[in-house]
C-alpha cells in the first residue's frame, strides 16, 4: 500500500491464516518482513526507484473449534496509532473468525 502524502514510502499488513489456538507465526512474519526488506533494496539498486518501509502491520486470523461467535474486539479510548505500532511479528493482532466472515480493512490497519 503506498502513502499518497510520502514519496515511495509502502505500508504493509502481513497476514496468517491459522485454525485453532495459533502459534508458529513469529518465524513466518519475521521471514517474511526480511523478504519484503530485501525486495525494497532489489528496487532501490536495480531500478533506482525510492522505496522505504512505512508502518507494518502483523495480523492473524484464526478459527475457534468451539464455534463460538466471534466478539467485537473492545478497545480504550487511547486505542490508536500507539498501540497498533508496536504490533511486532511475536504479538500480532489475533482477529477469531468464522466461515464467509469479512474483516473490514480499517480494523486491521
Amino acid at each position: 500500500m503506498l502513502r499518497e502524502q510520502d514519496d515511495g514510502i509502502c505500508d504493509f499488513i502481513y497476514i496468517e491464516l491459522k485454525s485453532d489456538f495459533p502459534s508458529g507465526y513469529e518465524g513466518q512474519f519475521k521471514s517474511t518482513a526480511c523478504f519484503v526488506r530485501y525486495i525494497c533494496e532489489v528496487v532501490n539498486e536495480l531500478y533506482q526507484v525510492k522505496m522505504q518501509i512505512g508502518q507494518e502491520r502483523f495480523v492473524v486470523f484464526h478459527t475457534d473449534k468451539s464455534n463460538e461467535i466471534p466478539s467485537i474486539r473492545k478497545r480504550g479510548t487511547r486505542a490508536g496509532k500507539e498501540s497498533k505500532n508496536k504490533n511486532q511479528p511475536n504479538n500480532p493482532d489475533k482477529h477469531l473468525v468464522k466461515d464467509d466472515m469479512t474483516v473490514p480493512i480499517f480494523q486491521i490497519f
